[in-house]
């Protein structure tokens, strides 16, 4: 069941991803149970990784501008002793300090409401780099940031690709995410292997007012079985069977649905529900999303314990005719 889910998703994404990602004026970083957020204007970055810990302590975010060749890093965590910013910097680069690798021309500055570190990196492993290094150290309320900027091969006219994130970085005090970003939160943690977070996300996202309209159709079925998946993946079953009935009722002419609900009744041991929504999926097959591909069955673990059922084979070799 996982491997053929996770494939599905993959394939989801190719919808939902491009559509957040578009969607997305800033970059938002925040703890699922804090109102506020930081926020990182979007520029040219693309989000390659969000993670958020079991606990909600957390949270830890990854995004790129290829045409500038500049990564950025976020790490915000929640913790016992309130501070400033100074004190966060303090902290942290003590600990960057200890790292092996040599650092050059170390400058402190702060600004407002931020303490910050710059250095050059000008080798590592016996190799030329020249990558410029600006962390910048903030607080908000028990938690403390440190985002990091670094450009490998620096030249001094790339300056201003690191002065637009230290003078737009902001703690925005009451923020409400879109359901494209609560989606798309989702999508990471849950291809990040969070499948139980990815679903408290997939299930936010879908309990926003006018979700549907505001997605349009194909994200929305998207999302949904997004939500079914990732409950399924964690086994938990019952919640997996409710959103997908819940999809079913929204759009019954699409195949997946059913597919993965058919997953989930053979991972509970209900052979006849099983049979009975994988004929309809096979029967809804041509339904599918441009980017989906219907999956052969015959290949699904979870279906592996059915396969030398007779009226099980002859169900699949007529529906994929």
């Amino acid at each position: 069941m996982k491997k053929l889910l996770i494939l599905s998703f993959l394939l989801l994404c190719s919808i939902a991803l491009p559509s957040f990602s578009e969607e997305m004026q800033v970059i938002p970083v925040y703890f699922p149970d804090e109102s506020w957020a930081l926020l990182v204007d979007k520029y040219s970055y693309v989000l390659d990784k969000y993670d958020i810990s079991d606990d909600n302590k957390q949270v830890y975010a990854i995004a790129f501008d290829q045409d500038a060749g500049v990564m950025m890093s976020i790490f915000m965590e929640k913790v016992k002793e309130k501070g400033t910013a100074l004190d966060v910097r303090k902290k942290y680069f003590e600990l960057a300090e200890k790292s092996p690798i040599k650092k050059s021309g170390i400058k402190m500055t702060e600004a407002k409401d931020k303490a910050m570190v710059e250095y050059m990196v000008e080798e590592y492993d016996g190799k030329k780099l020249d990558q410029k290094n600006v962390n910048i150290y903030m607080a908000q309320g028990d938690a403390w940031i440190d985002v990091h900027l670094s450009k490998a091969n620096y030249k001094p006219a790339d300056e201003s690709l690191f002065d637009r994130i230290k003078n737009t970085l902001r703690i925005k005090e009451k923020y409400e995410p879109s359901v494209w970003e609560t989606m798309g939160f989702g999508s990471h943690l849950f291809m990040g292997k969070k499948y139980s977070k990815a679903a408290e996300f997939f299930k936010k996202a879908l309990d926003v007012k006018d979700s549907l309209k505001l997605l349009g159709r194909d994200n929305y079925i998207v999302l949904i079985d997004s939500l079914g998946m990732a409950y399924g993946i964690s086994g938990d079953f019952k919640k997996s069977k409710e959103a997908l009935e819940y999809g079913i009722k929204q759009f019954p002419e699409y195949p997946m649905f059913y597919y993965n609900l058919a997953c989930t009744f053979a991972e509970m041991n209900d052979y006849d529900s099983t049979l009975k929504n994988l004929k309809q999926a096979l029967k809804n097959k041509n339904n599918k999303l441009a980017t989906e591909e219907f999956p052969d069955p015959k290949t699904d673990s979870s279906f592996k314990k059915y396969i030398d059922k007779k009226d099980f084979i002859q169900a699949i070799e007529e529906g994929l005719k």
